[in-house]
């Protein structure tokens, strides 16, 4: 991944930040999620359902966004404006995000108190 901002640790900051265990909570279990939301991505794709494709690629755009994962919902948010993106580059540049974003999550949180 591109020497980028990975997550926004500000936008959870003003949520309460890592020591509110509600906000943890909510954080970690919003990471636990992405490899599963990358599978159900891949799966409806295989289906050729563009419609539910599209629902879904803008709800993981939402919620990364409210988290601070900004690499996610940037490539998620790719997919508003090239629908037919989601094969080839488009599919491993989410991956990518998804992998590199959990391993910066697991970076600040590794000296934080646990919920």
């Amino acid at each position: 991944m591109p020497s980028e901002v990975l997550i926004e640790s500000k936008r959870f900051a003003s949520l309460g930040g890592l020591e509110d265990s509600d906000v943890r909570r909510i954080l970690e279990n919003f990471v636990f999620s992405l490899p599963g939301h990358l599978f159900s991505l891949e799966m409806i794709r295989d289906r050729g359902n563009e419609k539910e494709l599209t629902t879904a690629l803008h709800k993981l755009k939402g919620s990364a966004n409210t988290c601070g994962f900004v690499a996610i919902a940037k490539v998620a948010a790719a997919w508003d404006d090239a629908p037919d993106l989601f094969v080839g580059d488009f599919h491993a540049d989410l991956k990518e995000a998804i992998h590199a974003s959990i391993h910066e999550w697991n970076s600040i949180t590794a000296g934080v108190g646990s919920r």
